[in-house]
């Protein structure tokens, strides 16, 4: 941190830089939820992986704090979100019977890596600067982020499938004691439910209608309440103490 400030000489809107990535993380999620729906979880871990390390890279090279707006804040902020729309979407798909015990470690391995990475970054900051930090954190994230060629796309299809069998095995069940012409019928009828169903899944959906349930919108509030002050302390204790 100091080196930055000795850097960009501006401690107030150098703390913006990271904010912004943070708040953009979480506020992009519509977007990453809808990448995520339309390609799949792998190539959508890719592409935020790609975004990472891009934003890393090029935030070596900043020279002004408005350089770091761009390449930090905003591409960052949309990698990790996509990247993290995609790990919480994948445990739904991967884990029926544990998915709670799934999404648990998944978020215990998260605070793990913050406790971790920390005092290794410091001692990499101080040994090597925070440009070359930076530009060796671009090529980790990135080695990091090709785990998402472990997605099966089998894993994430299973589900499509699961959805549109029940429609034709209801299909059959009712022509099965019909003539043979209606049979037919029913049988077109049912390609086409697939299809529509395949080329619904291909679309990118916004779901306003969770705003109507008022523990959502009460859920909502109450955490953006809290995150104004969650990490505020956490920053200004080790000034005081360190």
């Amino acid at each position: 941190m100091q080196q930055l400030i000795c850097t960009f000489a501006c401690l107030i809107f150098l703390a913006w830089v990271g904010s912004l990535a943070m708040a953009l993380m979480n506020f992009s999620g519509l977007i990453s939820g809808a990448l995520v729906k339309r390609f799949g979880c792998r190539v959508t871990t890719l592409l935020g992986g790609l975004l990472c390390s891009l934003s890393l890279g090029l935030s070596s090279l900043a020279k002004n704090i408005l350089t770091l707006y761009l390449t930090y804040s905003v591409l960052y902020g949309l990698g990790t979100s996509c990247v993290l729309s995609a790990s919480l979407n994948i445990i739904s798909k991967y884990f029926k019977k544990r998915r709670s015990m799934a999404t648990g470690i998944v978020t215990c391995g998260q605070g793990g890596g913050v406790l971790i990475l920390g005092p290794l970054l410091q001692t990499m900051v101080d040994a090597f600067g925070w440009q070359t930090t930076y530009q060796i954190m671009a090529g980790v994230v990135l080695s990091l982020c090709l785990s998402g060629l472990t997605y099966s796309p089998n894993v994430e299809n299973e589900d499509a499938d699961n959805a549109v069998d029940p429609t034709v095995v209801e299909a059959d069940a009712k022509t099965s004691t019909t003539e043979g012409v209606q049979i037919e019928q029913v049988g077109h009828e049912g390609g086409a439910k697939s299809r529509t169903s395949a080329e619904e899944k291909k679309e990118c959906h916004v779901f306003l209608t969770v705003w109507k349930e008022p523990k959502f919108v009460a859920l909502v509030l109450s955490a953006s309440v809290v995150m104004f002050g969650h990490f505020v302390p956490q920053i200004h204790l080790v000034n005081i103490f360190f």
